[in-house]
């Protein structure tokens, strides 16, 4: 939304942010040499950026406009102190209070709260795993293990065993998810409920974006299709009947994942 892309740059010890155009590039914050930041993730609501120092073995977060100071929010100069070994990427689930990351060097899959308790281990004896994406929805969280060429997943609450997906990925990292759109809230019919006025349907809800959880699933597209008494009738997001009859509309939305509908209560023409 705001045309900027944020890295982190692993030699010079800096939080990056510049304009998708290629323009403007600056840097967030500068942290201590050999602390080599790896991986990123916003929050543009809360108006927070947050990443791992691999060598310094820290989960960092700053203002996302590069204000005031950052701070480790996991690791041994935290407030609640951590052994972290080899940090790699995190995500953030910002609903949940949650960020996730992955200890290259120890093995782990962790979990901790944005204010710094709570951290704990959700999976361990994996090998060399670099960097996550989390679907909160379906409890799932999915990672690369850097060494074993591995991508793989298991609930995000660490129940379970986790399970592999692919193999012979040689030195995986950083995995995305892209799902098909997901419904919230069906869509509504609006308009006059007698024959020759026009009526509206609306799009519904669908779930957004999961940004900082690398989750992407919303809608790039929607189609229309209005039905009277079990027939298809009509397309378009407007439509003004000319019969008497029950009416629905059934939203589709599309993205490059695939495509999900949903279909609004009966809507009731009468004569004029």
């Amino acid at each position: 939304a705001n045309n900027e892309i944020y890295w982190a740059n692993y030699s010079s010890n800096e939080i990056r942010v510049g304009n998708l155009d290629g323009t403007g590039a600056s840097t967030l914050f500068t942290d201590p040499g050999g602390s080599a930041p790896s991986g990123v993730a916003i929050d543009p609501t809360a108006g927070k950026i947050y990443w791992t120092n691999q060598f310094s073995d820290q989960v960092r977060v700053g203002n996302l406009n590069g204000s005031g100071t950052a701070s480790t929010l996991f690791g041994r100069d935290a407030t609640v102190p951590t052994v972290e070994r080899n940090p790699i990427g995190v995500a953030i689930n910002p609903a949940a209070g949650k960020i996730y990351w992955t200890d290259l060097g120890s093995g782990q899959v962790r979990v901790g709260n944005l204010d710094g308790t709570g951290a704990s281990t959700l999976f361990g004896d994996e090998s060399s795993p670099g960097g996550l994406a989390i679907d909160p929805g379906a409890n799932e969280i999915y990672w690369g293990n850097f060494d074993a060429g591995l991508i793989r997943t298991g609930n995000l609450d660490g129940t379970g065993t986790a399970s592999t997906l692919f193999s012979g990925e040689f030195n995986s990292l950083f995995p995305a998810l892209l799902r098909k759109p997901l419904s919230s809230e069906a869509p509504t019919i609006s308009g006059g409920a007698k024959v020759g006025r026009e009526l509206t349907c609306s799009q519904g809800s669908w779930a957004p974006d999961l940004l900082g959880g690398f989750l992407f699933r919303a809608p790039a597209s929607f189609a229309y299709q209005w039905v009277k008494d079990g027939s298809n009738i009509a397309t378009g997001a407007t439509f003004t009947p000319t019969e008497v009859g029950d009416y629905t509309c059934t939203v589709t939305a599309k993205n490059l994942a695939g495509e999900a509908s949903r279909t609004s209560a009966v809507k009731k023409v009468k004569v004029k």
